[in-house]
C-alpha cells in the first residue's frame, strides 16, 4: 500500500530519484541552537558499451567476407533536489510555519553526473592468395631454426636462428636470426641465459627475419575477394537535474545568519568511437570491398537552480543577522565522436551529433531540420526550450535583519 508519507501528500509532485527535505506546517523553537533544511541529491550514472563483429574468410581463391554490427544504446540519468520551509493550510501572510533559531539554513544541492563510454567496430577481410600463405607456412617450418620460441634456457651466439610458432606473434611463421653478441641475453642486454619465451623478436636492435620465409609476397588476391562491413549505432544520453530551495508564508527569528540556498551541478562526459575496415578485391582490379558506417549521438543535458523567499516575515537580531538567498547553476557537456571508415573499394560514412543544453529531447528527425535551417523553429513550436536557468529572489517579504541582505545568481553552461 502508499506509505505513510504519500498518504500525506508529501511526496506529491516527486520523481525517483528526488531528495526533499522540508518543515511543513510546523512551529520550531530550538532556542539558540542552529535549525538546518539540506536536501542532497547524487546522481551519477556510468554508461559503458562496447560491440565488436568480425570477418576473416581466407583461402586460395573466390573468398568473401561480410561483418555487420549494430547498437542502440539509452542512458538516462534524473535527480532534483528541494529543500522549504512552508505552510500549506493557512491563507494568512505568513501562515502558521515559525521558526526560532541560532541560525536557520534552508540548502538544496543535486550533483548529477553521466558519463557514458561507447565503442563498436565492423571488421572484414577476404584474402584469396593462391596458396601464398600455405606456402609461407610450409618455408616457415622446413626452414632450418637452432631453437624454437618455446625453448626457456640457453645460451644465444650470434647468427642462432629461432622458429616463431607463437601464432598472436607479429612474427608467426618466421625464422628469426639473432644479432646480438655471443652470451647477451636479449630482454635485459645482460651476459646470461635466455628464455626466449619472454623474448621480444620485434626488437630490431637483437633480431631480424631470414631473407627465405621473407621471399613469398603476402596479402595479394589473385581471384576476386569481395568484402562487405557496415556499422550503425545510436546512442542517447539524457541527464536531468535540479536544485529548488525556498521559504513560502513562514515566519522566520533568528540571532544569527539566514540562509537559503539552492546549488545545481549537472555533468555530462559522453564518447563515441566508430570503425569499420573492408578489406578484400583483387589484384586485377576484380572484386569488391565495401564498407559503410553510420552513427547518430544525442546528448541533452538540463537543470535549474532556484532560491527565493515569498510572502514570509524573516527578523535576525545580531550584527551577524545576515540574510543570504543565492542560486548557483553550473551545467557542462562534453561530448566527443570519432569515426573511421575504411575499404580497398568504396566507403561511406555518416556522423551526426547533437548536443544540447537546455533543451527538452526531440526524436533525431526534428533535431535534424533545426540544425540544417540554424533556427529553432521545430524545437519552440513544441515548445522544447527548457533554457537552464539560475534564479534567486524576494517576493512579498517582511525583511528585519540587523545584518546584510545578499541576493545573487551564477549561472554557468559549458558545451
Amino acid at each position: 500500500g502508499d506509505s505513510f508519507l504519500e498518504e500525506l501528500g508529501y511526496t506529491d509532485g516527486m520523481d525517483w530519484g528526488d531528495s526533499q527535505a522540508f518543515i511543513l506546517n510546523s512551529e520550531v523553537d530550538a532556542g539558540t541552537g542552529d535549525v538546518n533544511v539540506v536536501a542532497d541529491t547524487s546522481t551519477q550514472v556510468n554508461a559503458t558499451l562496447n560491440n565488436v563483429a568480425e570477418s576473416m574468410a581466407e583461402g586460395i581463391s573466390d573468398q568473401s567476407g561480410k561483418a555487420a554490427t549494430g547498437a542502440l544504446a539509452s542512458n538516462m540519468g534524473r535527480g532534483e533536489a528541494i529543500a522549504y520551509i512552508k505552510d500549506d493550510k493557512d491563507n494568512s501572510f505568513t501562515g502558521d510555519a515559525t521558526v526560532t533559531a541560532g541560525s536557520i539554513t534552508v540548502e538544496a544541492k543535486d550533483n548529477a553526473e553521466l558519463y557514458s563510454n561507447v565503442q563498436f567496430a565492423s571488421n572484414s577481410v577476404s584474402v584469396s592468395d593462391g596458396g601464398a600463405g600455405l606456402l609461407d607456412e610450409f618455408i616457415g617450418k622446413v626452414a632450418y631454426a637452432n631453437y624454437t620460441d618455446k625453448t626457456t634456457s640457453v645460451q644465444l651466439e650470434n647468427g642462432d636462428r629461432v622458429r616463431i610458432t607463437d601464432t598472436d606473434d607479429d612474427n608467426y611463421g618466421n625464422v628469426m636470426i639473432f644479432l646480438g653478441q655471443d652470451g647477451i641475453n636479449p630482454t635485459d642486454g645482460t651476459v646470461s641465459s635466455t628464455d626466449l619465451t619472454a623474448v621480444d623478436f620485434g626488437d630490431l636492435d637483437y633480431w631480424v627475419p631470414s631473407l627465405e620465409t621473407q621471399v613469398v609476397p603476402q596479402g595479394l588476391n589473385i581471384s576476386p575477394s569481395d568484402s562487405l562491413a557496415v556499422g550503425a549505432i545510436i546512442v542517447r544520453n539524457d541527464l536531468i537535474g535540479g536544485a529548488t530551495a525556498y521559504v513560502e508564508r513562514a515566519e522566520l527569528s533568528a540571532a544569527g545568519p539566514v540562509s537559503v540556498k539552492a546549488d545545481e551541478s549537472a555533468l555530462m562526459h559522453a564518447t563515441l568511437d566508430a570503425e569499420v575496415v573492408s578489406s578484400g578485391g583483387g589484384v586485377d582490379g576484380s572484386g569488391a570491398s565495401t564498407a559503410a558506417n553510420v552513427a547518430i549521438a544525442t546528448n541533452w543535458l538540463q537543470g535549474d537552480a532556484h532560491a527565493y523567499i515569498a510572502r514570509s516575515q524573516v527578523t535576525t537580531t545580531t550584527t551577524e543577522g545576515d540574510v543570504t538567498v543565492s542560486a548557483v547553476n553550473t551545467t557542462n557537456l562534453d561530448a566527443e565522436a570519432n569515426q573511421a571508415t575504411e575499404a580497398g573499394g568504396e566507403a561511406g560514412a555518416g556522423l551526426i551529433a547533437f548536443n544540447a543544453v537546455g533543451w527538452q529531447p526531440q526524436n533525431v528527425l526534428f533535431t535534424l531540420i533545426d540544425t540544417l535551417i540554424g533556427s529553432e523553429e521545430i524545437a519552440s513550436a513544441f515548445d522544447a526550450n527548457q533554457r537552464i536557468s539560475s534564479l534567486a529572489h524576494l517576493d512579498a517579504v517582511d525583511l528585519d535583519a540587523t545584518g546584510d541582505l545578499t541576493v545573487t545568481t551564477d549561472n554557468t553552461a559549458i558545451l
